[in-house]
């Protein structure tokens, strides 16, 4: 159920073959959800070292999505090219 201090917050990012910072770390985040805007598949993971070969993977056509209910920051990474992804944040004010 929403709190009436709950806050949404949105920004894009693009997604390369290194380790991109998706969103940092908020302590009073409740929900993070990121939203695939292409085909290519996303790996993802808790720091900088995340590849695509530790990453875990989101894949799927554009619109493709995952929510985590996490105060942690999240890292993306691609094989080649580049990516953009949505991020929405629930948090409490």
């Amino acid at each position: 159920m929403p709190h009436a201090l709950d806050r949404l917050g949105t920004h894009q990012v693009t997604v390369t073959s290194a380790a991109t910072r998706l969103v940092d770390k908020r302590q009073n985040r409740i929900t993070l959800t990121v939203v695939k805007h292409g085909t290519q598949d996303l790996f993802y993971g808790c720091n900088e070292t995340t590849s695509t070969t530790s990453g875990a993977l989101l894949s799927g056509t554009c619109g493709t999505y995952i929510s985590i209910p996490t105060t942690d920051s999240l890292y993306g990474i691609v094989t080649a090219g580049s990516l953009v992804v949505s991020v929405t944040e629930t948090y409490r004010a």
